[in-house]
Formats: structure tokens, C-alpha cells, sequence
């Protein structure tokens, strides 16, 4: 049996495809989901990944770069999270949202460490709760 959500061979037992998670109905075929909420934390995400982007290349060009190696780590972290962020949005697993949260927790507690900024730090611990936010709230539907 194919599942007719993103085509792959999965079991005929099978009660979810385990490469999307799309319910399989007693036919066969994917039950149909409302994915309202799934493009609006994809919107959330775009948003809040394409807003820290433009705040990097702000500081970028502010000559943020001339502050240290570790100035320049967290800028690499943050643009990294921004990056799997925006590209993850449309994937059916939260997996991209998880990890693009956890890098922005990382580059939060990377502030700490190095006593940057407290705005970078918000920064960076705002947008972590975003992307976890709408990593749990794709898990529950």
C-alpha cells in the first residue's frame, strides 16, 4: 500500500504513515487533515526566521564581525537557525522546527557564557520558544 500523502510504500497494517504521519483510513488511503494551523506556525516561522536574518546582516553590516570569534559564533548560530527554520516550515515532521529551537536555546545560553548583549540573548531565547511553540503545536494535530 502507497500512502497517497507523499506516495511512499508503507505497511498495509499500518495506521499512520512513518514518513509524513498521515492517518491511513480503513481503505487505504490518508485521511484528510486540516492543515490551517500547520501553515500558520509555517508563517510564524518564516516570519520570525526572515526577521533574525535581517537583524544578522544589520549587525553584519554594523561591523558586528570586528567584536571577537565570539561575536562571530553566535552570528553563524543564529543564521544557521534561521536557515533550517525557514527551510523546515513545509515538512510534515516537526524535526526542522525542534532543531532551528534548540539552536536559537543554544545561541541563548552562548550570551550567557560570553556576557553579550542582554537584547541578543531575548533575542535568541524569543525565538527559541517560537519555534518549539509551533514544533509541539504541529505535534498535537
Amino acid at each position: 500500500m502507497f500512502c497517497s500523502r507523499c506516495g511512499k510504500q508503507i505497511n498495509d497494517s499500518s495506521k499512520f504513515c512513518e514518513f509524513c504521519g498521515a492517518p491511513i483510513s480503513e481503505t487505504g488511503n490518508v485521511t484528510p487533515v486540516n492543515d490551517t494551523a500547520k501553515q500558520r506556525s509555517g508563517i510564524l516561522e518564516l516570519v520570525v526566521g526572515s526577521f533574525l536574518i535581517i537583524i544578522i546582516l544589520l549587525n553584519i553590516f554594523d561591523g558586528a564581525l570586528d567584536d571577537g570569534p565570539e561575536k562571530v559564533l553566535y552570528i553563524i548560530c543564529m543564521l544557521i537557525a534561521s536557515i533550517v527554520g525557514i527551510t523546515t516550515r513545509k515538512i510534515a515532521d516537526n524535526k526542522g522546527a525542534i532543531t532551528a529551537g534548540g539552536i536559537y536555546l543554544i545561541g541563548a545560553i552562548y550570551q550567557i557564557v560570553c556576557g553579550f548583549e542582554p537584547i541578543s540573548f531575548f533575542i535568541a531565547l524569543i525565538c527559541s520558544a517560537v519555534f518549539f511553540y509551533c514544533a509541539f503545536r504541529r505535534k498535537k494535530e
